[in-house]
């Protein structure tokens, strides 16, 4: 929750009155989340954190920051391919 509230103060609307606004911060926040739940669950584990890799789609990226290591970078397969296709339709 403290990293949502930050990212709140850091995406800060100029107008919260104006819907406009209120919108693109509200969905700048929600895209961050699938980033944030991976660097949460990699520091759970104790492993080091993935950074997003901007080569990758939304589905791809999350799983790359998942199950990646430093170390040991796995590529995600064709075989996630529904899964990949599910995510991006959202």
């Amino acid at each position: 929750m403290g990293v949502v509230g930050a990212l709140s103060a850091f995406y800060d609307a100029k107008d919260w009155r104006n819907k406009d606004h209120a919108w693109s911060s509200c969905v700048r926040l929600i895209a961050k989340m699938p980033t944030i739940a991976a660097m949460a669950y990699k520091t759970s584990v104790g492993q080091a954190i993935v950074y997003p890799n901007n080569n990758y789609s939304v589905a791809e990226n999350f799983l790359y920051m998942m199950f990646s290591t430093r170390n040991k970078v796995r590529v995600v397969s064709d075989e996630s391919s529904h899964l990949r296709r599910r995510f991006d339709k959202t």
